[in-house]
């Protein structure tokens, strides 16, 4: 069971290896059980959150368009 932005459902979850520059770490990817519904919630895709803000500090600019990543 995984909770977030949108409420509770039943998740798998698999860890995936991203690089991001040359820092390598894990970020949990869950599938969702249930069908997602994009009129019940605003947030689509949030990836592992927790693991890359723990090793970055994250800047988004909206006006660019883009999102840099600070190393901590």
């Amino acid at each position: 069971m995984v909770s977030g932005l949108c409420g509770t459902c039943y998740a798998w979850v698999y860890p995936l290896s991203i690089y991001i520059g040359d820092v390598r770490m894990k970020v949990p990817v869950y599938w969702l059980t249930e069908p997602f519904d994009p009129n019940n919630c605003n947030y689509s895709v949030i990836l592992g959150r927790d693991v890359i803000f723990g090793h970055f500090d994250v800047v988004f600019c909206q006006r660019e368009e883009k999102i840099y990543f600070y190393k901590k």
